[in-house]
């Protein structure tokens, strides 16, 4: 049986970091960057505070890893989220786009936007195929799954990031007592 850490995807918060990044960005992003940057943001949180921001399933893909909530969200009309739908549009077929310039960031702390404005610095001058490459090249969790997709679990991303087989051991557990939390006092 595989230990897996199953996390609570927060659409809310997620849309105010893709608002964030859009805005930044002067309102438009190719979508594939703006998810690379996304899972480059979780990774780091959860370098720095054991704890992701958007709460995503993340998979390797061909292109490096995505986030898969949110690439389900920019490439079906089907999904349903009123929040989303409300600040953020398919914009062509390659580019996601704000639809406000008033764009909420209540849900993130202090640190997150820091984090996010130093990821978006960091790679502001790269194009989608760029960023590809670097977390090819970077994010040793990523794993070519030659043409299909293999979940990327906390547990590698952490391993990745240096941490021990206790600290993993240890942040597992600090994050089930997140989730359960979250799950007991309906936290979305």
């Amino acid at each position: 049986m595989i230990n897996m850490i199953a996390t609570q995807f927060n659409s809310k918060k997620t849309t105010q970091v893709v608002c964030r990044l859009l805005h930044k960005s002067d309102g438009k992003m190719n979508y594939m960057k703006l998810i690379k940057e996304l899972y480059i943001i979780d990774r780091v949180c959860l370098d720095k505070w054991n704890r992701s921001v958007t709460g995503d399933i993340y998979f390797s893909m061909g292109k490096g890893p995505v986030l898969s909530n949110v690439l389900n969200k920019i490439h079906s009309q089907a999904i349903e989220d009123e929040y989303w739908d409300k600040y953020v549009k398919r914009s062509g077929i390659y580019d996601i786009s704000l639809k406000t310039d008033k764009i909420r960031s209540e849900e993130l702390s202090a640190r997150e936007k820091k984090v996010i404005d130093e990821i978006f610095a960091q790679f502001e001058d790269f194009n989608q195929w760029q960023i590809v490459d670097w977390c090819h090249d970077n994010l040793s969790e990523w794993k070519d799954p030659k043409g299909g997709r293999a979940q990327i679990f906390i547990k590698d991303i952490l391993k990745a990031l240096g941490k021990t087989k206790e600290e993993i051991k240890e942040i597992e557990e600090e994050i089930k007592s997140i989730e359960f939390a979250k799950k007991a006092f309906d936290d979305e």
